[in-house]
């Protein structure tokens, strides 16, 4: 046998998960189609305080502490939460990639890059995967993204309706400017006229910014990057802020928004991060959660080497477990989506928007402060509140 694991897919949870399957002993071999693990992943880059501690990251890769949010909604209305604490720090995702890809090496991993997943084919006592040669492995994990090659195997159509595509500029900017416009928050922006059903996103980093809009993909009719240009150029607010910032690199990609897959898990495989559909429906934020499978799946996939037992039965642990820590967040997420997106341009959804409280539970639901079902339920006041003074009003 080549390998003990192969994992499809140098992300955050697949580097997680090699690290741990590596520190465990064993033969794990990580493979990446970009020329570096992770290399320009469109992304806005945030990761939250949770994610920052639990997974023990290091300070270095930080490009810019986040302090704050600030949200503009219904054309040049805002509102500005700031901590008393830092809740997340923007960074670079190649500069991630590089960073866990060295931890996973340090714990006995192989990386390889330029090296694309064709074929898999699982047999009763192994799995054959197609690269540039045919490998053998006793386990295969995918974690190669929305397009997965082995989601595809287990979940061929699952998915498809609830995508998001998102559009971003990296953009450069002096770092004295970014602390002047920007400082330490990162900026959320609704309305039908920034998005067709999603929002815009401005992250500020050390001397550059991400600057993204993203929609759900079944409500984009045309090119989302018209929208990405007039937010850039002509939005109000923004436009002016990010006056003088030149335009380094265009991005485009797909995000599942419906939450977890139904079946994650097969013979001799497991899928992680957005190829298990780990990603907030909200706000599109994916590493923490992606990170989480990968650190769960390591667990599983250890202790399933420790029986000898590879198969679907013993493996639909891994769902379990990961449905358990994080099914019912995403869960909620889609049904938050569903309202608090669609609101965006209601009576009451703005109204909502101006109840300080409510500010405040918003701040905390972006930076990924509270979970989602705590957010409903301390919204319920301020949502019938708002409900109330509409009605008055009309």
């Amino acid at each position: 046998m080549d390998w003990d694991v192969i994992i499809v897919g140098g992300g955050p949870s697949g580097l997680v998960c090699s690290e741990k399957l590596a520190s465990l002993g064993l033969d794990v071999l990580v493979l990446d189609e970009r020329t570096e693990p992770n290399k320009d992943k469109p992304c806005g880059g945030m990761l939250t305080e949770r994610a920052i501690r639990e997974f023990y990251l290091d300070e270095s890769i930080i490009e810019r502490e986040i302090w704050g949010v600030r949200v503009m909604y219904r054309e040049e209305e805002s509102f500005t939460i700031e901590y008393n604490e830092r809740v997340g720090g923007n960074v670079h995702r190649t500069k991630l990639g590089k960073y866990l890809a060295q931890r996973a090496v340090s714990a006995g991993a192989e990386v390889r890059s330029n090296e694309r997943a064709k074929k898999l084919k699982v047999r009763q006592s192994h799995v054959e995967l197609v690269t540039s040669e045919t490998l053998q492995t006793k386990m295969v994990v995918g974690a190669d993204g929305v397009n997965s090659l082995i989601k595809n195997f287990l979940n061929p159509v699952e998915g498809r309706e609830s995508l998001g595509f998102c559009v971003q500029y990296l953009m450069s900017m002096e770092p004295e400017l970014i602390d002047e416009r920007f400082g330490n928050i990162n900026e959320f922006y609704y309305g039908s006229d920034v998005s067709p059903f999603g929002y815009a996103w401005i992250f500020p980093k050390r001397d550059c910014l991400a600057v993204g809009v993203g929609s759900l993909l079944s409500k984009v009719r045309g090119n989302l990057k018209i929208y990405l240009e007039k937010f850039v150029k002509k939005h109000p607010i923004a436009s002016r802020r990010l006056e003088g910032a030149e335009i380094v690199r265009f991005d485009a990609a797909l995000v599942p928004l419906g939450g977890m897959y139904s079946k994650i898990y097969s013979n001799r495989v497991v899928l992680l991060g957005d190829a298990a559909g780990t990603v907030s429906p909200i706000t599109g934020e994916g590493m923490y959660y992606s990170m989480v499978s990968g650190k769960i799946a390591a667990d599983i996939i250890g202790k399933a080497f420790k029986k000898d037992d590879f198969s679907e039965k013993y493996l639909a642990v891994y769902q379990k477990k990961l449905k358990k820590q994080m099914g019912s967040e995403l869960k909620w997420g889609v049904w938050l989506q569903n309202y608090f997106l669609r609101g965006q341009s209601s009576n009451v959804g703005a109204e909502i928007m101006s109840d300080k409280g409510m500010q405040k539970l918003v701040g905390d639901l972006l930076m990924g402060r509270k979970s989602y079902f705590q957010i409903l339920v301390q919204a319920i006041p301020y949502w019938l509140k708002s409900k109330i003074r509409t009605k008055i009003k009309d």
